[in-house]
């Protein structure tokens, strides 16, 4: 059967292609790259933040500000990705929903995505980063080099009021399921507990790597790999209490 294209120019052929359910497919691929990428840029801002705790006991605090402000770059990249994985998601449903706005998908990712970038570009400083975890790490890293176990002041409070601080909040060092030295740490964005990687992961696994309730007693949060991230602010209180000769029983710290 010939098909619908053979007599037709490359220009043409353009013109009237349309998205069809069955190039689905090759978008999900796409999410698959992006989630790459965002993992490198993650794995730069730990880096980020663990350098500029070291620069900050070194009191470079120059070379710690232009870190500061590579980790909102970093920041800015990973929204940037977001951005087009959204769009991308609103892509796919147009072209399921066969309402014929989808096209070739061209104009409307391209119309998507540049009002995308144009809100995020409309947010203020605060807007776009004290709300990020990890940019929060970073000031809290730098802050606790000065300050140990004092709470850090809360990033959105105004310059002129030096009295408004966040509330300590006490964090065990120690992981809850296997009760020993926190191990390369993740904590959930959600409720804000930490486990070790390791431990946090295979319960995750038993579950079916699915949904699993916290296993912090009278947490009852549900909990996927995907709301975790790496701590690096613990990772460094944890190898500092060791450094210390410290022990796990009773180790805490408080953090905002």
């Amino acid at each position: 059967m010939a098909s619908q294209y053979e007599d037709m120019t490359p220009d043409a052929v353009m013109e009237s292609f349309k998205l069809q359910p069955l190039h689905i497919r090759s978008i999900n691929s796409l999410f698959d790259d992006s989630d790459t990428a965002i993992n490198h840029l993650r794995r730069g801002m730990n880096e980020t933040s663990d350098v500029a705790g070291d620069l900050e006991e070194l009191a470079q605090s120059d070379l710690r500000d232009d870190l500061e402000a590579c980790d909102k770059n970093l920041i800015d990249f990973e929204n940037i990705i977001k951005c087009q994985q959204d769009v991308l998601s609103m892509l796919q449903e147009a072209v399921l929903s066969n309402d014929g706005n989808a096209g070739d998908g061209t104009a409307f990712y391209d119309q998507s995505l540049r009002a995308a970038l144009s809100d995020y570009s409309k947010k203020t400083a605060a807007e776009k980063y004290h709300k990020h975890e990890k940019y929060a790490e970073f000031k809290e890293i730098v802050w606790n080099v000065s300050h140990p176990n004092e709470p850090m002041p809360n990033l959105d409070t105004n310059e002129e009021d030096d009295d408004l601080v966040v509330s300590a909040t006490r964090r065990s060092l120690k992981c809850p399921i296997t009760q020993e030295w926190l191990e390369h740490p993740l904590t959930s964005k959600l409720c804000k507990h930490t486990f070790s990687s390791n431990a946090i992961k295979a319960l995750i696994r038993r579950n079916g790597g699915t949904d699993v309730e916290c296993p912090v007693p009278g947490c009852r949060q549900l909990l996927t790999l995907s709301v975790f991230y790496d701590d690096t602010l613990m990772e460094r209180l944890v190898a500092q209490a060791k450094e210390r000769g410290e022990t796990n029983e009773d180790e805490f710290h408080d953090v905002e």
